[in-house]
């Protein structure tokens, strides 16, 4: 897949995330969706604490994603503001998916 069209199946999810975590968001074997009430054109960065974090100006979602870091936080995603990742088959927040799913995969690495 060109760099091109991994963009686009990302913005096609409507949320972005780091490259690195999609095996992470594949693990799951349903659906994602965005819930909740968003404002047009504005974006937050939620961290894996589920903590959402308004982003100023229109930095693209890899700049978001980095300005968050550089803030000291752990941005799992970005998504229009107000709005959470979810699971459809059953509610499991994003935010958390991501965290277990690093945390499963630092330790299963350790040994490599």
């Amino acid at each position: 897949m060109s760099r091109e069209e991994h963009h686009e199946k990302l913005s096609s999810l409507g949320f972005y995330f780091e490259a690195e975590d999609l095996p992470i968001i594949n693990d799951y074997q349903g659906d994602w969706m965005v819930t909740g009430d968003h404002k047009p054109d504005n974006y937050w960065v939620v961290t894996t604490d589920g903590k959402g974090h308004p982003i100023t100006g229109h930095p693209s979602p890899q700049e978001a994603l980095d300005w968050a870091r550089n803030n000291g936080w752990l941005p799992a995603y970005v998504a229009p503001y107000g709005t959470y990742v979810e699971g459809a088959l059953d509610g499991v927040q994003l935010h958390d998916w991501i965290a277990n799913g690093r945390h499963e995969r630092k330790h299963s690495h350790r040994f490599h």
